[in-house]
């Protein structure tokens, strides 16, 4: 079954993965205010905050997803301190 409802994703790293992030249009949530890695993701980061420019688009499943505040480093606890 492929099927998952209601998740918050946030605070993950997704590193080296075949296939980094995947969403079947089952309300889950990529944009609650906090962030993930994606060590596919390649946008800029001008403003040296630590979160790219450019949304992470969720590459399969419903690709009008999408995370709008990616990380450009991992995430580490420390590293929102």
């Amino acid at each position: 079954m492929d099927k998952n409802y209601n998740n918050l994703i946030h605070n993950d790293n997704f590193i080296k993965n075949t296939i980094s992030a995947y969403d079947n249009s089952t309300h889950n949530f990529w944009n609650a205010g906090v962030w993930n890695y994606y060590s596919d993701y390649h946008g800029s980061d001008r403003n040296g905050e630590g979160i790219g420019d450019q949304p992470y688009v969720i590459p399969m499943g419903n690709t009008k997803f999408m995370d709008s505040r990616p990380l450009i480093k991992p995430w580490a606890p420390s590293f929102l301190t």
